[in-house]
């Protein structure tokens, strides 16, 4: 059964800021990053579990990786939702990140 996708706030701009920071030097390469994301978080809808456990950034999150970016999600079995939290630059200092 196919899981509803909601994504925070905060997911929006992660992703603009994603596509600029490409965009200066590539904008194909920017618009091709941000369609890997985009369909690596319409898989989860279908595949919630696919991502790893990342309790030590954030308790009961999980991420899948499109390098070098990481999505940050959480699985709601109950309600069949998939709540997209952020999406990072892997290389960053995520705990911090969170703390924004």
């Amino acid at each position: 059964m196919t899981f509803r996708i909601e994504r925070a706030l905060k997911v929006r701009q992660d992703l603009l800021e994603i596509w600029q920071g490409v965009a200066i030097h590539d904008p194909e390469a920017a618009n091709r990053q941000l369609s890997r994301i985009e369909d690596a978080i319409a898989a989860l809808a279908d595949f919630p579990h696919i991502g790893a456990p990342k309790e030590d950034v954030l308790a009961g999150s999980r991420t899948i990786l499109k390098s070098p970016h990481l999505v940050f999600y959480r699985v709601f079995e109950a309600e069949r939702l998939v709540q997209i939290l952020r999406v990072l630059d892997g290389r960053r200092d995520m705990k911090a990140l969170f703390l924004e």
